[in-house]
């Protein structure tokens, strides 16, 4: 869909609540109906799932940009299904911040940890290197594989197209190392970790961005504490010691 377009739903029996899933995250977006209207797409969640207040019978998603829906699931008064996602924004501050540089290996180095803290009563901030939106299935994936493990704060994806870098030096000219740190610093100004948590130094089996991943985290910790460093966010979150850094 683009801006402007509107999709009108009907359904037969009352309605109290919609999920939406999307390829890539929205523009914002509303769900109209007669006598009222919601905001989505602010959070900018794949998964969201918003409630009208009331039943109703006939709606309407007015789109002010794009957006690539792609399952819509409408249900009607009572219980919810149980696989359904009803996502927090990110923690303001985390206990832990785990970063994984892609979808998967937040499940295969560190899953038992997520777990394990989050049933623990551990604020676990998510956090990723790259982003998968060009290939559909695996966002879905990503957030599917969290709520399975508990998470239920919304990770942060990474801003960084993905790509299969077999050395840290095609890593470094894929993703830059500076921009990288600058990444991970924000990051840790932003949730102000009291644990962290990241790669192998060799990159578990030899993955150049696992690799990269580790070795500008172990800089971002130092950085993150200078306020001499990127000034902008150092302003917006101020300066942030973290007392651990565990690499995997």
């Amino acid at each position: 869909y683009t801006g402007g377009a509107v999709l009108h739903v009907e359904v037969p029996e009352p309605a109290y609540s919609v999920y939406l899933e999307w390829n890539a995250p929205p523009e914002p977006y509303t769900v109209c109906w007669e006598d009222g209207s919601l905001a989505g797409g602010e959070n900018e969640f794949l998964h969201e799932f918003l409630e009208f207040g009331q039943g109703v019978t006939s709606f309407d998603i007015v789109f002010s940009g794009s957006g690539q829906l792609c399952t819509l699931r409408v249900f009607g008064e009572g219980a919810l299904p149980e696989d359904l996602q009803v996502w927090q924004p990110a923690w303001e501050t985390a206990d832990v911040l785990v970063f994984s540089s892609h979808a998967d290996d937040d499940v295969i180095f560190f899953g038992a940890l997520i777990a394990d803290c989050v049933d623990r009563g551990l604020a676990v901030q998510v956090c990723y290197l790259v982003q998968h939106y060009g290939w559909p299935p695996r966002p879905h994936e990503l957030l599917d594989a969290l709520w399975c493990m508990g998470v239920r704060h919304y990770p942060v994806i990474g801003p960084f197209p993905d790509h299969y870098v077999l050395s840290l030096e095609e890593a470094v000219a894929s993703f830059g190392e500076e921009a990288v740190i600058q990444y991970q610093t924000e990051l840790l100004r932003r949730f102000r970790p009291q644990v962290v948590v990241t790669h192998d130094r060799q990159g578990e089996y030899g993955h150049g961005a696992h690799r990269l991943s580790a070795l500008a985290m172990e800089q971002a910790v130092l950085l993150a504490a200078d306020p001499s460093y990127d000034p902008a966010t150092a302003e917006l979150y101020g300066v942030w010691d973290t007392p651990k850094l565990y690499l995997h």
